[in-house]
């Protein structure tokens, strides 16, 4: 037994003996491993340069047709023909709306016949003055006046031009080109006079009503081109040009701004919500890629390449604008340095890298 006992603790201390490493060994391993910590990151860089800053101003607004006008009927009376239709374009001239104008019609007639009527005793008055029938020259202008006022003549025509412009207003033509909204008649209504029929919208005349914070509206000058996408389909992108600026500042400290819409606005609509982007060009600025930028105990760092060291360089910098691609910097660099843009997210101060 005792024997057995001795056999099994020489087995226990041979293995050991075996699996245990040399102290030569592990002291290569840990020199390996801190070469390996050594190692130069691979990076990228690109230079930092002074140009005008392209910073975006995002906000949000409205679609606004500068044309539009709500139409109604001057006289009231029978529909006899209704082209009105919710969506419909129509071109300047196209007829609308006609009223039944039977009466209108027997008016004018009527005033047509008493014209007829002043028109025999003007003739014969210019006959009795020494004239000739329908031939207005042959008497002094003032002798005109006076037979056309005593012959009942110009209150005659006068009667017949009321009574054309009556019957005109029978009929509703388009006054410009548009698109019609907000049809508020049936076909078979009994109009009253200055009752509302529809709006008349010209697409052609939107324009992007928005506002910008004063310091910001003070860097846009009219005719300059923004860039707006309706919130209901983020993938069609307009663009339009800074037509007027309201030159008031709200008790919001806000400034309207309006752009034209430039070319095809047949998907927007009256009212429609937008996002616009509005770059303004700000010179001589620092610009670096965004990629740039990394936190470091909740500040803002930029590292740059020492390329005689070869070394990676901590910098604290100060953001003075941004958009989506890039940053100004104001502080913590100049131009012509190299910044480093790829493998820069868990690189120390001082750690050593190489530009691919």
């Amino acid at each position: 037994m005792q024997q057995n006992t001795k056999l099994l603790l020489f087995f226990v201390l041979w293995v050991w003996t075996c699996e245990s490493p040399p102290e030569s060994a592990t002291e290569e391993n840990l020199a390996a491993a801190s070469v390996a910590r050594q190692q130069a990151v691979e990076i990228q860089t690109v230079p930092v340069r002074r140009a005008a800053f392209p910073l975006q101003v995002k906000t949000n607004g409205r679609i606004r047709a500068r044309r539009q006008v709500e139409l109604k009927m001057p006289i009231g009376g029978q529909i006899e023909t209704f082209q009105l239709e919710t969506g419909r374009l129509v071109k300047k001239g196209d007829l609308l709306i006609a009223l039944d104008d039977t009466d209108k019609k027997l008016e004018l007639e009527q005033y047509q016949f008493s014209l007829d009527d002043a028109e025999v005793a003007k003739a014969d008055m210019l006959i009795s003055n020494g004239g000739e029938a329908n031939v207005d020259s042959s008497v002094s202008p003032q002798r005109l006046e006076f037979i056309e006022q005593l012959s009942g003549y110009n209150k005659a025509r006068h009667a017949l031009q009321i009574a054309e412009r009556e019957l005109e207003k029978t009929r509703l033509y388009a006054p410009f080109d548009g698109i019609i909204a907000n049809v508020q008649v049936r076909s078979e209504d009994l109009l009253s006079a200055g009752q509302s029929l529809c709006t008349l919208i010209d697409p052609q005349s939107f324009e992007v009503e928005f506002s910008l914070i004063e310091q910001e509206a003070l860097r846009i000058r009219t005719g300059q081109t923004v860039q707006f996408y309706a919130l209901a389909a983020p993938e069609r992108r307009y663009t339009a040009r800074i037509s007027a600026i309201n030159p008031i500042v709200d008790e919001q400290g806000l400034v309207q701004l309006y752009a034209k819409v430039a070319g095809s606005a047949s998907q927007l609509f009256e009212g429609m919500q937008v996002a616009v982007t509005v770059e303004q060009a700000i010179p001589h600025q620092l610009t670096i890629p965004r990629e740039a930028l990394v936190l470091r105990s909740g500040r803002t760092v930029v590292f740059t390449h020492d390329t005689e060291a070869q070394l990676a360089k901590w910098n604290y910098v100060t953001v003075a604008y941004e958009n989506d691609t890039e940053v100004a910097i104001s502080e913590g660099l100049e131009a012509g340095q190299q910044v480093i843009i790829s493998g820069n997210l868990n690189l120390d101060h001082d750690a050593r890298v190489t530009a691919q």
